[in-house]
């Protein structure tokens, strides 16, 4: 008889992606992904929605030592809202700082908010438009992508608005920032 090993199932959570090298973005984590996520060997969090992370995962992240940063910002329902800004920039800075090593963007389904933060960064690494608003609508399931999203938050990005670090201090997907 073969011997009966537990077979630990390593499902990505929804909207999963690796965004550039270390850096990923998903929906937030169910219990039934955090097998998937332990293995990337995750430093930091970066939590977009307004609403908290399921109990399950704040847990999991604290039991793992992981640096939880919560730049929550409500439905994007008006272009640059003042509260929307700050945060995407506060989001985009610390994922700048090479100091938050292994990081995940996320938010409760990693489409919208996490979307807006993504679109933003692409921008700073001097994306085209066409390629940001490609990748942006390949996580919001087809036609679920917001205008205001892509015409005012992505496309308006002022770059200049993020303080990025000393080329040293950042991430090296940002060196040629």
């Amino acid at each position: 008889m073969a011997s009966q090993h537990a077979i630990t199932k390593v499902i990505p959570p929804l909207n999963f992606a690796c965004v550039e090298e270390g850096l990923y973005r998903s929906a937030g984590p169910l219990p039934l992904n955090l097998p998937f996520v332990s293995d990337l060997n995750l430093d930091t969090v970066i939590w977009m929605a307004s609403e908290d992370p399921s109990p399950d995962f704040l847990s999991w992240i604290r039991a793992n030592g992981i640096k939880f940063l919560n730049f929550g910002i409500g439905e994007i329902t008006a272009p640059w809202d003042p509260e929307v800004e700050r945060n995407v920039i506060g989001a985009l800075q610390a994922l700048a700082e090479a100091s938050n090593g292994r990081i995940l963007v996320t938010c409760t389904m990693g489409r919208h908010r996490t979307g807006t933060v993504i679109g933003c960064l692409r921008r700073l690494q001097n994306w085209s438009i066409t390629s940001t608003f490609a990748e942006y609508r390949r996580f919001t399931g087809g036609n679920r992508y917001r205008v205001i999203d892509e015409l005012h938050n992505i496309e308006q990005f002022n770059r200049s608005s993020v303080a990025l670090p000393e080329l040293e201090d950042r991430q090296a997907w940002l060196q040629e920032a």
